[in-house]
Parts: C-alpha cells; sequence; structure tokens
C-alpha cells in the first residue's frame, strides 16, 4: 500500500484530532472526580494534582515523596494524613463510610518511645490519641465517616460488628 502525501497528512491529522478529544475526556473525568471532593476548593493546584479519588471529606491521594506509603487517606475537613496505602484500591465506600486498612508504616513517637496515633474520633474537633506498647498494636482497620469525618478504630476482627467485618475481610482478600 502506498501512502501519499494526502492520506499521510490525513493520518497525522486523525492522530492529533484523537489526542485532542482524548485530553479533554480526561480533564472532564477529572474535573467530575474533584467535585465529589466536599471541600476541594480550598486545596492548591499542587494538592488537587495529587487527589486520585474523593469520598466526602476524604480524598485518596498520591503520596509524591520519600514515605514507604504509594497512597495516602486524608481528612480534608480536619486537613490531616488518616492511613497509608501500598495501594490505591486498599479501600472500600459503603453506607456513608469508608473502610480502610491501615497499610502506614509513619506513626508518631511520644517522649518514651512508644507509638501513638491521632485520630479524628469524635465530632468535636478534637483528635483523640491511642496508645500503643509496639506499632504493631496499633489499630490498622479504621471505618471512616465521610461527612464528618469521624474515624472508628479497631486492631482486630473480633473488636468489629458483623457487618464491618465482612466488608473488612473484602478488603483482606
Amino acid at each position: 500500500m502506498k501512502f501519499t502525501k494526502a492520506k499521510i497528512a490525513t493520518l497525522i491529522l486523525l492522530l492529533v484530532t484523537l489526542v485532542i478529544i482524548g485530553g479533554v475526556v480526561h480533564s472532564e473525568s477529572r474535573k467530575n472526580e474533584l467535585a465529589k471532593c466536599s471541600s476541594i476548593g480550598d486545596w492548591s493546584e499542587i494538592a488537587k494534582s495529587v487527589i486520585e479519588t474523593c469520598h466526602g471529606v476524604l480524598a485518596v491521594q498520591d503520596e509524591d515523596s520519600n514515605f514507604p506509603d504509594k497512597y495516602i487517606v486524608s481528612d480534608q475537613k480536619h486537613d490531616y494524613m488518616v492511613a497509608g496505602l501500598q495501594w490505591k484500591g486498599a479501600v472500600i465506600e459503603a453506607g456513608g463510610f469508608l473502610y480502610v486498612v491501615d497499610q502506614r508504616i509513619r506513626y508518631d513517637t511520644g517522649q518514651d518511645g512508644k507509638p501513638f496515633l491521632r485520630l479524628q474520633l469524635d465530632d468535636n474537633q478534637q483528635f483523640g490519641v491511642i496508645y500503643a506498647e509496639r506499632s504493631e498494636d496499633l489499630p490498622r482497620y479504621l471505618k471512616i465517616d465521610m461527612t464528618s469525618g469521624v474515624v472508628t478504630p479497631y486492631k482486630s476482627y473480633d473488636q468489629m460488628l458483623e457487618a464491618d467485618r465482612v466488608i473488612f475481610q473484602k478488603l483482606k482478600s
């Protein structure tokens, strides 16, 4: 098959058109995803650029840093990192809650050297603190209210309501 200059020009024009259309579709898709964020308007353009998905006041963000977490779940309402993830699919949205198995390696350490987590445990705008003897003893299963940002932490399946356990078990498989 012989390509003439006209056929090559037409082919190039077609490819350029497809690239432009693809960019517009991606841009609209991104805009729709950001619209799900309840308070994204206050965030900087850099912060918006790393958001992967939104769930009410919660955002799953690409962690572009030297930390071991690939993604983080952040609470936009209270402006803090709730959980760290190795892959963004490690969350399930159900019944107004985001269920997360926290895979973070980061946590705070007190003056005594013991690990602790700060989480939004109730609606009073105060952070609750959960202490542990070892980092392995910190709660890893987090049920987060997508409207208030309130976190219900669990250390193990036996602490959970049956409905929550079923959802968390889906995340582990």
